[in-house]
């Protein structure tokens, strides 16, 4: 579950409960290429994202709580917040944007209100909340940073229908964009790719340098 593509694209990050409980994998892509099991701790590891530099991982661990770091190569995870799940890495690598609610499930991402977007420093620090209750009413989930780090698109959602919502990194300025769910940004900041409403289609729409759908 949770695939995230290595920046070179060369390797996958997944979790996967083939030992029991949800541990976070690196595959490499090229035909034969290497595994390796980077926790080990049964702590029911999921929502594994890549830094940007290619060297960390960021994880949401259920039993523990809270987002965590571990290196590619494996060794002892870091943890960086005591709660909230769905890391997303800002593309200078410098912060780490969750949803503070957590997913009835461990195969699921959304999380119901009161979940709001929060920031926090990936060397660690104080978190801060960037979007705030009730704007918009559903829980705040799947945050997913814009190329040049001033926004984040993130999905609404109550369990009946979702919406795709951005904020800018500040907090301020929180728009609507559309209706769907899992949001991401393309790399060139033009278009949120997103499921559709009804089927699960792969839908997108463009959205303007300043967040207009």
């Amino acid at each position: 579950l949770f695939p995230s593509l290595s920046p070179d694209g060369k390797s996958v990050v997944y979790s996967s409960d083939r030992s029991g409980g949800f541990e976070i994998y690196v595959k490499q892509l090229a035909v034969g290429g290497e595994e390796l099991q980077l926790t080990k701790d049964g702590q029911q590891n999921v929502h594994p994202a890549w830094s940007p530099d290619g060297q960390r991982i960021a994880y949401h661990s259920q039993k523990r709580g809270g987002i965590w770091l571990i290196s590619t190569l494996g060794g002892n995870p870091k943890q960086l917040t005591e709660f909230g799940a769905k890391p997303s890495w800002s593309p200078d690598g410098s912060s780490i944007a969750f949803q503070s609610g957590l997913p009835g499930e461990v195969f699921v991402s959304q999380a119901l209100a009161p979940s709001t977007i929060w920031i926090v420093p990936s060397e660690g620090g104080q978190p801060r909340q960037v979007s705030q209750t009730e704007t918009p009413a559903g829980g705040h989930n799947s945050p997913s940073w814009s190329p040049d780090g001033k926004r984040i698109v993130f999905e609404e959602s109550d369990y009946i229908q979702s919406n795709i919502w951005s904020v800018g990194s500040d907090g301020r300025d929180t728009r609507k964009i559309s209706g769907g769910s899992k949001p991401v940004y393309a790399h060139d900041g033009a278009y949120i790719y997103f499921a559709g409403r009804f089927n699960g289609e792969l839908m997108r729409i463009k959205v303007s340098p300043s967040g207009d759908p």
